[in-house]
């Protein structure tokens, strides 16, 4: 007879060490992202509320807020800043999208702009948004 052992565990997320971050919707119209950057790794949060038994100060239940690594991006190049813009201002082809696009600098003087692309799962560059930017 054989025995099959399970185990259930949450595992810890290492330090970021991210020197960058932004809050923006960035994967969907619908909820915030955390956006860290550290040198070269752009590692994309998403906030999660669990509606916990922990009691507040005035006996009130209070919900927990906990960080859930949505996808990691290695980059080429150091990140040194990072900027959101609404997709919409970029160009007429995001005009009913409510996500946002990062704007980062990197070293080299060289500046990126970029997307999340819900269809294919990955990042796509948009290029000469300053072509297309309407404020």
């Amino acid at each position: 007879m054989s025995s099959s052992v399970y185990f259930l565990y949450n595992t810890l997320q290492r330090a970021t060490g991210a020197k960058l971050c932004c809050l923006a919707k960035f994967y969907n119209g619908r909820e915030d992202n955390i956006i860290t950057c550290s040198s070269d790794t752009l590692v994309v949060y998403s906030v999660v509320k669990y509606d916990h038994d922990a009691v507040g100060k005035d006996n009130k239940l209070t919900p927990v807020y906990k960080l859930k690594i949505v996808d990691e991006f290695p980059l080429q190049g150091e990140i040194l800043s990072v900027a959101t813009i609404p997709l919409r201002k970029l160009s007429s082809l995001y005009s009913d999208d409510s996500r946002d696009a990062l704007i980062l600098s990197f070293r080299g003087n060289y500046i990126s702009t970029i997307a999340y692309d819900e269809q294919n799962l990955s990042l796509i560059h948009i290029s000469e948004p300053t072509r297309h930017l309407r404020i």
